[in-house]
């Protein structure tokens, strides 16, 4: 089987902050659902198959959460993260995810301090 996305939300005003920014009614939340992920694959496949959640500023290196690719040779962020440069694309720093009701909760945002979820139990 594959993970999709399934539900998206976005508060209003990140509605309103992406249409007066990036001129565009798209989102990163939409534009997510033509994406098929396999467990075990990618960064949503691994947090899904181990049911360890992930929060990407925490496990890559500090430019990751910018999104800027790195230049020593490792894999850069959008290699590891299928969906990095459409992050980029509407501005998102940090990514935080939770397995969740047979699936993964991901919370994209452009504030990290927003992350305290990740490793909760709730």
């Amino acid at each position: 089987g594959a993970l999709k996305v399934t539900h998206h939300y976005n508060p209003p005003e990140r509605v309103q902050q992406v249409k007066e920014e990036f001129n565009t009614d798209q989102l990163y939340s939409t534009e997510s659902y033509k994406f098929l992920f396999k467990p075990g694959e990618g960064i949503v496949g691994q947090v899904y198959q181990s049911g360890v959640p992930m929060f990407l500023d925490k496990e890559l290196p500090k430019d990751a959460c910018s999104f800027q690719r790195q230049r020593s040779g490792e894999n850069t962020f959008a290699d590891r993260f299928q969906r990095g440069n459409l992050a980029e694309q509407f501005g998102i720093k940090c990514i935080g995810m939770k397995p969740m009701a047979g699936g993964v909760l991901e919370l994209g945002a452009t504030d990290p301090d927003l992350f305290s979820w990740v490793n909760s139990d709730v």
